[in-house]
């Protein structure tokens, strides 16, 4: 639109000049006789604002604010469904998604403070999150996009939102960030929708490819859209006040989580982590032979042995999984002098080879729910040695 206007403003300054010069001359210098001409200025035109340019300025300028992200992905027969929220200020961020997949909704929340990345994923503990940067490009394709956006509204006057929509020629979804491999590019479209001044109200990215899949190839599309909701509202982001740190054992073959104010210590059959107070209780890894057994046999010998130690009345034996294999977790309330009065104790059980794996939490029954609570936080992080 900017040209016309450029072509048109000279002309009606022209018109103006002429009309000033002509209005200029008296009736005593005009011809005996001659009709006096009245030259008046036509009307003028209010130019159309470039919302492009003014949208482009504006994104440049944030430097903070909050973000709502709601969206489709499907590949082949398989649909996800995700919504969540993301905050920015400066180089510091944090977010949170849910994602829906065959009506399982699992949980991601990440921050980044100081160049120091944090996840915590479902019920699981907060952790510094060492895993590669996401590799999508999100950023310079909206930059890329709106460089060539066609203001779909541009003839429109008034306070009303006008659309910007940019083509994509070369669709590959891993440039925004989703790890849906494309093994042939598709199209999609960026759509941008603005205030009338430019002020940004969301980004909404669409797009079809062919996906491989399984050693064949599937249709895969998404939809995005990112509202934003505050503009350099400067939010105050932090980091997460209890970070676990991950532990490795290597003469047990597995890897788990561990509060950051347990102590570890260990013997000849167990790793031992012991919390800072009574009510904290402990825990206890450990791998030992099955000598052939199978999980329920191991399980309810277990439970039996720990049945008898408290002179516990009830038990639970609980379906779970461990590591991504099949587990049961056993539940024992009571009384043990050598553990310290009334305890509960829960014990995680799983068989993988020829192997016997257990995590045991010790704490007071006063605090049974919180231990239960951080016991099936660690059992998230549990992971068999590749």
């Amino acid at each position: 639109m900017s040209r016309p206007l450029r072509l048109i403003a000279p002309a009606l300054v022209l018109g103006l000049v002429l009309g000033a010069c002509q209005s200029a001359t008296t009736p005593s210098s005009a011809a005996p006789g001659s009709p006096t001409t009245v030259v008046t200025a036509g009307p003028t035109t209010t130019p159309l604002p470039d919302v492009a340019a003014l949208l482009r300025a504006k994104l440049a300028a944030i430097t903070s604010g909050d973000q709502r992200l709601i969206g489709t992905l499907r590949v082949g027969d398989v649909q996800a469904t995700f919504e969540g929220t993301q905050s920015t200020n400066g180089p510091d961020s944090s977010s949170s998604m849910a994602t829906t997949v065959g009506g399982v909704v699992s949980t991601e929340q990440h921050i980044k403070v100081a160049g120091v990345r944090f996840a915590k994923r479902g019920i699981g503990p907060w952790l510094e999150d060492g895993s590669p940067a996401g590799s999508g490009d999100l950023h310079a394709a909206i930059e890329q996009a709106l460089s060539a956006a066609v203001d779909l509204d541009a003839t429109i006057t008034g306070p009303a939102a006008h659309r910007l929509s940019s083509s994509v020629p070369s669709f590959d979804p891993s440039r925004y960030g989703f790890a849906a491999a494309a093994a042939t590019p598709g199209t999609g479209t960026i759509t941008f929708q603005a205030k009338a001044d430019g002020t940004p109200l969301s980004v909404t990215i669409q797009g079809t490819w062919v996906a491989a899949s399984a050693g064949t190839t599937v249709d895969g599309s998404l939809e995005l859209t990112i509202a934003f909701t505050t503009l350099n509202s400067r939010p105050r982001i932090t980091a997460p006040a209890d970070v676990w740190t991950t532990f490795t054992s290597d003469r047990f073959g597995f890897s788990h989580a561990q509060p950051a104010t347990f102590d570890y210590s260990k013997d000849k059959w167990y790793d031992y982590f012991t919390g800072p107070t009574a009510s904290s209780g402990y825990f206890a890894t450990a791998r030992t032979s099955s000598r052939g057994s199978k999980l329920n046999t191991i399980a309810a010998s277990e439970l039996a042995g720990l049945k008898t130690a408290l002179g516990a009345k009830s038990t639970a034996n609980d379906a779970i999984t461990l590591g991504g294999e099949r587990a049961r977790l056993l539940t024992v309330s009571g009384v043990s002098k050598e553990l310290g009065g009334k305890v509960t104790i829960y014990e995680a059980v799983a068989v993988r080879g020829k192997y016997f794996y257990m995590v045991v939490w010790v704490a007071p029954t006063a605090e049974a729910d919180a231990a239960l609570g951080m016991m099936r936080q660690l059992l998230t992080t549990f992971a068999f040695a590749k």
